[in-house]
């Protein structure tokens, strides 16, 4: 059904994995906390110099690098939205199932 796709897309996966952001000319190390496999996620820190609306290019461990934008700043996070096309979403949903299963 929509609303189990829907609700598949917008589940947070805890994952604390390290990478960095590049945005804004700045580059900066941070965790990514959570994902959602619509893109949608939150890192360990406020970025420095970042603005709502502001585009990233963030490179994850073991995950790649991928694009999106900082949708919100709050005062100890960022909240960012990726882009994933299929193939990277189903590369994304499989490392998540494989760390679900290591746990």
């Amino acid at each position: 059904s929509t609303s189990e796709g829907n609700r598949r897309l917008n589940e947070r996966h805890t994952l604390n994995l390290p990478g960095t952001a590049a945005y804004e000319g700045r580059e900066s190390s941070c965790l990514l906390q959570d994902l959602s496999l619509s893109g949608a996620g939150v890192l360990d820190r406020v970025l420095e110099g970042a603005k709502r609306g502001s585009t990233l290019a963030l490179k994850i461990a073991g995950l790649g690098e991928y694009t999106g934008q900082i949708m919100a700043l709050t005062p100890s996070s960022t909240h960012i939205s990726l882009e994933f096309d299929e193939t990277v979403l189903v590369k994304i949903e499989q490392f998540i199932q494989g760390r679900k299963r290591a746990a």
